[in-house]
């Protein structure tokens, strides 16, 4: 309970006894196998423990109902080993980690999950896996210092929490910040949690410099219902709506950007009355207001 690993890289992850906590996000052995990604350009990735009660050690035949049926013979003999094993009597979370397929010789050429050996200090001789490529856990805390490690304060995941206690009213969040403030890692964490308890959630793009799930120059709305775990390029998607402004930041086309703005939420509105939304606005802070003015005339409360 309560530990975490931190890495850079990118793996495929399986829970096969109890739960882990990514980006906010809750994954379980019902979730299935799910894409981790942590360039080397970003704060490292915490893989969290986050089940709740201690399964007691157990059997691989206890838990072998919650097991995935295509993870092989070969990973239920490890988990029935590790059981077995006094040392591990307290455990209550197991995880399977595995190597992403290479899709072509060209993908090796540029990598941003490759870590430079000379700054990476995991020592494979103390159990860090060597044998995952382009997956580089830290092996203490002075590494993930160094690297920096992506979190919400107590403050910022009180907010969450509060905001998420209140999931049945469909609430609507507009995020807005400085530049370099953390309002994007704030808006994803929010995503996630949302997502832990509605199936989807609505998310209206306002930044249009720096768009989560479509290309530069649009407001959009996107209707997520899968978990965002990487940054921007790892989770494009098509919108449900979207109005091209031809610019990167809304200082010269302030009209046009507000009707795009009032004509996609109008759309969320009018479609997905029971959905959640999250407007992700941009670091320019004299729009701030401009945005509460909009929306405060179409009601938005």
């Amino acid at each position: 309970p309560n530990e975490s690993l931190c890495y850079h890289g990118r793996v495929l992850l399986t829970v096969l006894l109890g739960t882990i906590k990514l980006y906010g996000y809750k994954v379980e052995t019902r979730s299935g196998r799910v894409s981790l990604f942590s360039p080397n350009s970003y704060p490292s990735v915490a893989i969290e423990n986050a089940t709740e009660q201690s399964n007691g050690g157990g059997s691989v035949k206890e838990i072998g109902r919650s097991l995935p049926q295509n993870i092989g013979e070969d990973i239920q003999r490890v988990v029935s080993k590790t059981c077995a094993n006094p040392k591990y009597s307290e455990i209550n979370c197991i995880c399977l980690l595995q190597e992403f397929p290479r899709m072509d010789d060209y993908s090796r050429f540029v990598s941003v999950y490759r870590v430079d050996p000379f700054e990476y200090q995991g020592n494979i001789q103390k159990g860090t896996p060597d044998n995952i490529a382009e997956f580089y856990p830290f092996t203490n805390e002075e590494e993930v210092m160094r690297n920096g490690k992506m979190c919400l304060s107590s403050d910022w995941e009180n907010a969450v929490k509060k905001m998420c206690d209140e999931i049945h009213n469909s609430p609507v969040v507009l995020v807005s910040g400085p530049v370099n403030s953390g309002k994007s890692t704030f808006a994803r964490f929010l995503l996630n949690s949302f997502l832990n308890k509605s199936k989807s959630v609505g998310w209206l793009e306002c930044d249009i410099g720096q768009c989560e799930f479509v290309g530069s120059g649009q407001v959009s709305l996107n209707i997520v219902t899968e978990p965002i775990l990487g940054p921007p390029f790892t989770h494009l998607q098509h919108p449900e709506r979207a109005y091209f402004v031809g610019t990167v930041t809304p200082e010269q086309i302030s009209g046009l950007y507000l009707q795009a703005i009032r004509a996609t939420y109008t759309h969320f509105r009018d479609t997905f009355k029971s959905t959640p939304l999250i407007i992700n606005t941009n670091g320019w802070i004299t729009c701030t207001f401009l945005f509460l003015l909009s929306f405060s005339k179409m009601g938005l409360p």
